[in-house]
């Protein structure tokens, strides 16, 4: 305390002494803390981020947010809606096996029973596995000397190169295990064991699925071309770690096509890599990352549940009156267009843009201070934006390509086809480790890109392998 009045009777003493020192270190602390506040608020912003209101993965979470949805509630009861066909088992018209269960005399009567007793036969089916176990094929490769004294071998089957070797249905079964399920190594030796009585090598899995990787360099031209004449293309990219340094994971597809790259960088030379965006010349859906904006070969669309997240954000931690406008408005939008044809919201686009173009009006006059000179002492340039800010003018410049998916039904709301395939890399990793290797994520990506696009068309990913090894990785796809 007694230092406290010292310095008051020296502040006091200084102020008659110098006043105008007094004021310039008053107007100097004022600087001081106006900086401070700042950058407390900046942190607050940022600890107030989460997956429930920005683009950060749940992972990320510092803590476990609320449960917050960006749907509606649709007014239906739970499970299935009147009019919904069950799933049940369907009898089979050419069963395996049939079992003819009878009766040869009356248990009551004692009398003997024949066909002419029969009056019904019940039918009941009964599906299971068999016992399983590998079928071992031993192939005896005559030779033969001829007149000469010539040594002949009669022809081996294709791909019978070893005294001892795994067939393709069996690398068939190690890479369905391992780049569709996720199980890891270990745990698919295990099942070899359990199943079959032998127990296969790390060494033979990673031969089965570089062995798929090859059969499939086909597909992988055939699809890159496929997306390349296709009207709409999703993008994005993740970020995931070969051997503790960190790679990206780039897609492109849409409802029909999966393609997965695997890049050291993040930005537009991977995209170059990949040889697609570059020569596309139909609408682009991605997440508003200014590299892609490189592209003006095509026409950009920007993914809106991104926007609402960010939306959500503004409202909520920075109490931003025009950002829950906004998603009310885009949330109608959203319901417009599932409720009404091309044609009908096409006569009502003026409406619709004017009512948005009157909410950025808005969001303007709420933050008309955000972009004023800086007159902090030292200091040079302009005030930094804040969040809402910089969402709103980014709405502003991309209006049309926020409202696109009102006024073409191909483009879509958002661009969660993107996310969904690019996630495998996320949950591969999370379930059965990374990689270690560059080749190893190569690997994968072109087997999960095969496996996506063969689900996309309705193929079964075990019957698309089986055309992988078969030499065919087309057939079927459209």
């Amino acid at each position: 305390m007694q230092g406290r009045k010292e310095k008051k009777k020296a502040l006091i003493k200084l102020m008659k002494a110098d006043p105008e020192k007094v004021a310039d270190m008053i107007l100097d602390l004022m600087d001081q803390v106006k900086m401070l506040t700042q950058r407390v608020s900046e942190l607050e912003q940022k600890l107030a981020l989460n997956s429930k209101n920005s683009s950060k993965p749940p992972s990320s979470d510092n803590h476990k947010p609320k449960p917050k949805s960006l749907r509606k509630k649709s007014g239906l009861k739970s499970g299935g809606q009147k009019g919904h066909k069950g799933k049940s088992l369907d009898f089979c018209e050419q069963p395996n096996n049939i079992i003819e269960h009878r009766l040869n005399y009356c248990p009551k009567t004692g009398e003997q029973l024949d066909e002419n007793n029969v009056v019904k036969i019940i039918e009941r089916q009964d599906f299971d596995l068999p016992e399983t176990g590998l079928i071992i094929d031993q192939h005896n490769i005559y030779q033969y000397k001829n007149s000469l004294g010539e040594l002949l071998t009669a022809p081996a089957p294709k791909g019978v190169i070893s005294r001892t070797q795994y067939g393709k249905n069996f690398y068939r079964w190690l890479v369905y295990l391992s780049d569709y399920q996720f199980i890891p190594l270990n745990r698919i030796r295990q099942m070899c064991v359990d199943l079959f009585g032998y127990s296969v090598s790390e060494d033979t899995i990673l031969k089965a699925r570089q062995h798929c990787y090859e059969n499939l360099e086909s597909f992988e031209a055939w699809v890159k071309e496929a997306l390349v004449e296709s009207e709409v293309i999703h993008a994005d990219e993740t970020g995931f770690k070969v051997n503790t340094q960190t790679h990206w994971m780039h897609t492109a597809c849409n409802a029909r096509y999966t393609y997965l790259s695997v890049q050291a960088k993040r930005g537009y030379t991977a995209i170059k890599e990949m040889n697609i965006l570059e020569r596309f010349h139909g609408y682009l859906v991605h997440d508003c990352w200014s590299t892609y904006f490189k592209l003006t070969d095509c026409i950009h669309v920007l993914c809106n549940p991104h926007l609402l997240r960010e939306l959500v954000f503004s409202h909520e931690e920075l109490k931003q009156d025009w950002a829950m406008r906004m998603i009310t408005f885009i949330e109608e939008a959203y319901l417009y267009r599932k409720n009404f044809s091309e044609e009908q919201r096409k006569q009502n686009r003026k409406y619709w843009e004017a009512e948005y173009r009157r909410i950025i009006a808005e969001g303007f006059i709420e933050n008309t201070d955000a972009n004023q000179p800086l007159c902090t002492k030292g200091k040079r340039g302009r005030k930094k934006k804040n969040k809402a800010r910089n969402l709103l003018e980014r709405m502003d410049i991309h209006q049309d390509k926020i409202l696109a998916f009102l006024w073409h039904d191909q483009i879509p709301f958002s661009n969660n086809q993107a996310e969904q395939d690019v996630r495998m890399v996320k949950l591969k990793q999370k379930i059965s480790g990374g990689f270690r290797k560059t080749q190893s994520a190569e690997v994968f990506a072109r087997i999960r890109s095969f496996i996506s696009t063969a689900s996309k068309n309705n193929i079964h990913a075990w019957n698309a392998l089986g055309n992988a090894f078969n030499g065919n990785p087309c057939s079927g796809l459209a």
